[in-house]
């Protein structure tokens, strides 16, 4: 079997990160997390993601201005640079997580997985992101796992 090559784009902890990482520990898995590109110089998943010896790079978006065209050319020439089967990033529209296919229009490709989580009466900003953020990193790697078999080697 072919391991894609995989990237994660961060602009923070990079806790999602984390559990991809986790998750590719497997010798089963579908996919190699081969790099970590931040647009945050400090984020914090980038020395997490090199304590797991994982390639980083940023490419700071503030020097584009409003060029997002040539902000998304400097990121894909670093995910071409180092041979990018598939990236993957964090977002979600409403309570609950979705992982879907990177498009043009943000957030709006095709879903590939979600899933809800009820908001309680007593629930916090915190409890409720917490209960999220545990279904993300249950969702995440199951998602990458698909989309990297689904791909023809």
């Amino acid at each position: 079997m072919s391991r894609k090559r995989v990237a994660i784009l961060i602009s923070g902890r990079g806790s999602n990160m984390a559990a991809l990482i986790e998750a590719a520990k497997a010798p089963d898995y579908p996919a190699e997390i081969v790099l970590v590109l931040s647009n945050i110089a400090d984020a914090g998943g980038l020395a997490r993601a090199r304590e797991a010896g994982i390639a980083t790079e940023v490419v700071e978006h503030q020097p584009f201005g409003k060029d997002r065209e040539a902000f998304d050319r400097a990121v894909h020439a670093v995910l071409d640079k180092h041979r990018i089967d598939i990236v993957c990033l964090a977002g979600s529209k409403q309570h609950g997580a979705t992982v879907h296919y990177v498009v043009p229009e943000l957030d709006s490709g095709p879903v590939i997985a979600q899933e809800s989580v009820a908001v309680r009466s007593d629930d916090t900003a915190e409890t409720l992101a917490a209960r999220v953020l545990a279904v993300e990193h249950r969702i995440y790697p199951r998602a990458l796992r698909c989309v990297a078999e689904s791909i023809a080697t």
